[in-house]
């Protein structure tokens, strides 16, 4: 029989052992759902210089089974000292301006820092790419699309769409961007019917011929309050003249009347 000492030991040493394991160990998502489909999630926007890829991390952030972000990139956009809170407070202000949503840090890292998905147009490829975004896709034409090494492997996240489960899996709304669509919608809010709100902005002529300055507001408005004073100041001139002119009439008749009385009282005497 072992004595409480070295039983206590053990079991601290068994504990500290499992910890340990349990840290160095890759966490799964904690979606309901997606473990199923992804037991070992994988960093898809990598913004941040200590981005954990397919590494350890504090928590996973679930947008679909096959997209997550790590907690790393989700601080590097959440705490204020970094770069991309700048970015994200600038975004905010046009987001919230076009929609009617209030947006979040996941409405940031969708519409912002997720990659777009481009397919080699090669016959014997026909591999899906990752296109990460800083890439103008206005200026790529979609006939023209190559791998740079068709013989690499497709990324593995691609074979989760194919379930038919997946549209289950989305944690977020997606969103069109660089759509055609944006004109026929700009009466209504573009969230609600798909399209991101950062793309309906208006141009920066028809903002301000729209909009203006308060300056150009408070001007407009003196300039109008002025006009509108002059035109009463014309009518009242006008109708002081008249009030003048009837009233020298009315002592012109007055006058005589007075010269016809002293008339008749000179005759009669």
């Amino acid at each position: 029989m072992s004595r409480p000492s070295q039983v206590r030991t053990s079991r601290r040493s068994s504990s500290q052992h499992s910890d340990k394991s349990s840290v160095t160990r890759p966490r799964p998502c904690e979606r309901r759902g997606c473990i199923e489909l992804q037991s070992n999630p994988s960093c898809i926007i990598r913004i941040s210089p200590k981005c954990r890829g397919s590494g350890v991390t504090a928590r996973w952030h679930h947008l679909s089974a096959g997209e997550h972000y790590c907690n790393e990139c989700f601080d590097w956009v959440y705490r204020s000292q970094n770069p991309a809170n700048k970015d994200f407070l600038l975004w905010y202000d046009v987001w919230k301006a076009n929609a009617k949503v209030v947006p979040s840090y996941k409405s940031y890292i969708t519409d912002q820092c997720l990659p777009y998905w481009v397919q080699c147009k090669l016959s014997r490829c026909g591999k899906w790419r990752m296109l990460y975004p800083g890439h103008d896709l206005a200026l790529v034409k979609q006939s023209e699309i190559r791998c740079h090494d068709c013989q690499s492997p497709e990324n593995e996240c691609v074979k989760f769409v194919y379930n038919p489960y997946w549209v289950n899996t989305l944690g977020y709304t997606p969103l069109l961007r660089h759509t055609l669509l944006t004109p026929l919608v700009k009466e209504y809010y573009p969230e609600g019917v798909g399209v991101s709100p950062t793309t309906v902005s208006q141009p920066e002529g028809d903002q301000k011929k729209s909009e203006g300055t308060v300056e150009e507001e408070v001007k407009e408005k003196g300039e109008e309050e002025k006009g509108d004073d002059d035109n009463n100041d014309d009518e009242n001139e006008e109708d002081e003249n008249e009030d003048e002119e009837d009233e020298d009439e009315e002592d012109k008749e007055d006058e005589e009347e007075n010269e016809n009385r002293i008339f008749q009282n000179l005759f009669i005497c």
